[in-house]
């Protein structure tokens, strides 16, 4: 649903371009779409899959209908396009070493830190990320509190079974820590950010300001 105003918005600037009006009696041609999604979360997923948006439809229905090839990133069978495309290629690493370091025991910071460097010793995205960390920190925080988010809500519908006490409290505490990089990421306040990365009492003085 998020894609189709950015296509129509498109379409809408080649036609304009080209001094195309489209309320009169002829008909206008446009350019087909062809939309990808490319995945690369921790479920199992196909190496290609077809998405349609008549799925989601209440009462099936035909007359409309928006399709989304999504390709796994993840998987051996798509190794042929990441090998084409370096920049995704350095994404897919980025993301896989800031997932490494976080099962290592780093923090989030840390792991995203050092899976920056590795990245960059590697060429890897390099200009880019000697260009734009501080952007890229945020980038990979917004796709971390989109996977909690998805970790609490199949938590909501079903029983993993798992020990609460310390464990819980530990789960609470990251749950918070996020929502205070999501405050700060959606109030674009880059500078504190960085410092809550470091500072606890900063985190705290933050916590306590934006009541959570």
């Amino acid at each position: 649903m998020e894609t189709a105003p950015f296509y129509a918005h498109n379409i809408d600037g080649i036609l304009k371009s080209k001094g195309v009006g489209v309320y009169g009696k002829k008909l206008v041609k446009i350019p087909a779409p062809d939309y990808y999604v490319f995945y690369n979360g921790r479920e199992n997923a196909p190496d290609r899959q077809d998405l349609r948006l008549s799925d989601a439809f209440l009462v099936p229905r035909e007359g409309y209908e928006w399709t989304a090839h999504m390709l796994n990133i993840n998987a051996e069978g798509n190794r042929k396009l990441l090998n084409q495309c370096p920049a995704l290629k350095g994404y897919v690493a980025l993301i896989q070493y800031v997932r490494e370091f976080q099962g290592a025991g780093d923090s989030l910071s840390e792991s995203m830190d050092k899976a920056i460097d590795k990245c960059v010793k590697e060429g890897l995205l390099k200009e880019y990320l000697l260009k734009r960390k501080a952007e890229v920190k945020l980038m990979l925080l917004t796709e971390f509190d989109e996977e909690l988010f998805a970790e609490t809500i199949r938590g909501e519908g079903f029983e993993d079974g798992f020990a609460k006490g310390e464990e819980n409290g530990e789960k609470k505490g990251e749950e918070r820590l996020n929502h205070l990089y999501l405050t700060l990421i959606n109030a674009k306040k880059t500078n504190d950010l960085e410092r809550a990365m470091r500072d606890k009492d900063f985190r705290d003085t933050l916590y306590q300001k934006y009541g959570l």
